[in-house]
């Protein structure tokens, strides 16, 4: 209800011995003045009807102003009323007392079924913060300034009374609230760390300590320490983590880097072009490089004993770590590999002997195709083989190759000689270095193919069933191993794996791509039971990607587990 502001205020003079203006000695504060204002807001509000009185009445919540270490807002004490904390142990005792009384007093006890439900916890109000930009909270206290509260109220509605007026120039002379300058001291440290790595400096945690310190000063938080926790929170937030250095570049390598990125960008952005100017469906655009492997692929980590000096690891042939051979792998555009994959060994005389060339031809798969040089990297005339043999059977319409700059492959009359078809092969060549960023075999796919051959060849290893058996560097358990997992990688649940590998590069894809399963998760994830063919006792070490069932590693091969 509304009531009477002249009887408040005569009721507020009998309460308080009001003297009469002249005989003030002191200057009136800008404190009395604010805090005059925000009474007469709430008594003329009354006087409207506007406001209810309630039991507890509260000023205002100090939002801003904490400077506690834990960062929390702190709300403001009731006027009316104390807290259970400001009881004394006196009223404590008494209040216990009064209990136990009408507990043993004759009066019925109301029942503990009562309709009575409590009212919901409200949230938490917003920092002022968060319901200004500091561009407007300097206007608003500026326009208070020179026209007063009741002016500003009027023109800022969402202020509502002069409290929030209040708790703005609080927040102002205070120079922020502590969450928000935490949040100010992390950018600016971020900023710090993030010029340092643009320039390939490296940074430790010491450093990022050190500008934390330095930034506190800016943003005046003199009891900030930088502490071991706050550090862990800033790397988590913005993802740093500390990483071995894998090669070590000069001022001018980081200046031939940029050209090289923004000619990596400008070939993805032609080839983005010529698929829609030039009519190239996904399913006709290809990508195609080679790969090393060494004849044993080895973890370089494994779990030991503590404090040991010298950590050893068996393989079976030391020489087998150093040699390699070459594959070659053709991916589209539309997530799919070609039919056959091409392996180029290492031959000492750069041909099979009568032998050993028996026994790859009587072993090779359907999915592999074979060759060797004296080095175990293609030539230009195992490379013209690799496209008699492997592209050819896809150029059947026209067709986009893409390709890193390597010399053999530049010659254009390998293809020309070993295609049926070449008019209607274009090819296109990846910019020198830049390989790494947009040739999607790079980018992803040679990563989770090496990740089952290691896996495959680990478990072999440790196979007391098969490794007295099987000879790892033998060219037909290679053969047979590389068409297993290119099989595997076959699947159509690799295939949103293959489009990522494309869309990281930076080329369009026709579907959009939000998750996909890698090898890990579809092969190796939760593989703790018995191998599915019958009557073998082994533990399964893969899952397979087609089927979805678990098999040893010498059920893999024996016979060849092929979709």
């Amino acid at each position: 209800m509304a009531c009477n502001p002249s009887v408040i205020v005569y009721i507020l003079s009998t309460k308080f011995s009001v003297r009469n203006p002249s005989d003030f000695q002191e200057e009136i504060s800008d404190e009395e003045n604010r805090f005059a204002d925000i009474i007469s807001d709430l008594i003329s509000k009354k006087s409207r009807g506007e406001c209810d009185i309630d039991e507890d009445f509260y000023l205002y919540d100090d939002l801003d102003g904490s400077d506690d270490d834990e960062d929390e807002d702190v709300s403001a004490e009731p006027m009316a009323g104390p807290s259970s904390s400001q009881m004394s142990q006196e009223e404590v005792a008494g209040s216990e007392e009064s209990v136990s009384e009408e507990e043993s007093s004759d009066e019925p006890i109301q029942s503990s079924s009562s309709s009575y439900q409590p009212s919901p916890k409200k949230a938490a109000p917003m920092r002022i913060d968060e319901q200004y930009s500091l561009d407007q909270m300097k206007a608003i206290i500026e326009f208070v300034d020179k026209r007063g509260s009741a002016a500003a109220l009027k023109r800022w509605t969402s202020l509502g009374t002069a409290v929030k007026i209040a708790r703005i120039r609080e927040f102002l002379e205070k120079g922020g609230h502590r969450l928000s300058k935490l949040e100010q001291l992390k950018n600016i440290v971020y900023t710090h760390f993030r010029d340092a790595r643009d320039h390939y400096l490296p940074v430790h945690g010491h450093d990022l300590k050190g500008w934390s310190i330095e930034a506190a000063r800016i943003v005046s938080l003199p009891s900030f320490k930088a502490s071991a926790s706050f550090l862990r929170s800033l790397k988590a937030q913005f993802r740093i983590s500390s990483r071995k250095v894998t090669k070590f570049i000069t001022k001018r390598t980081r200046t031939d880097e940029h050209v090289i990125e923004r000619n990596a960008r400008n070939f993805v952005a032609k080839i983005n072009d010529m698929k829609i100017t030039l009519g190239f469906p996904s399913s006709h655009v290809w990508n195609t490089d080679q790969s090393g492997f060494n004849y044993e692929l080895s973890s370089g980590r494994t779990l030991s004993d503590k404090g040991e000096k010298e950590t050893f690891a068996m393989v079976q042939s030391v020489n087998s770590l150093t040699h390699s051979y070459t594959v070659q792998v053709l991916i589209s555009n539309d997530g799919y590999l070609a039919p056959k994959l091409f392996i180029c060994f290492q031959e000492s005389s750069g041909k099979f002997g009568p032998r050993v060339q028996e026994r790859v031809r009587e072993s090779q798969p359907a999915n592999i195709i074979v060759t060797c040089t004296t080095s175990g990297k293609l030539t230009k005339s195992s490379l013209g083989f690799w496209v008699s043999s492997c592209l050819d059977p896809i150029v059947n319409d026209k067709t986009l190759l893409l390709q890193d700059s390597w010399t053999t492959q530049g010659d254009r009359e390998v293809y020309d000689r070993n295609l049926k078809n070449s008019s209607l092969l274009q090819i296109e060549t990846i910019p020198p270095k830049a390989t790494r960023y947009i040739q999607p075999l790079d980018v992803y796919f040679f990563r989770q193919y090496k990740i089952m051959v290691r896996r495959f060849q680990d478990d072999v290893r440790c196979s007391a069933t098969q490794s007295a058996l099987t000879r790892l560097n033998d060219r037909v358990f290679i053969m047979q191993m590389h068409s297993f997992v290119y099989n595997q990688l076959s699947s159509s649940r690799f295939r949103h794996m293959l489009l990522y590998a494309w869309k990281a590069s930076g080329y369009s894809i026709d579907e959009p791509l939000s998750s996909f399963e890698n090898v890990l998760e579809v092969c190796f994830r939760d593989i703790f039971e018995d191998c599915s063919v019958n009557q073998c006792s082994s533990m399964a070490f893969i899952r397979c990607s087609h089927c979805n069932s678990p098999l040893c590693s010498y059920h893999c091969l024996n016979p060849l587990h092929f979709h």
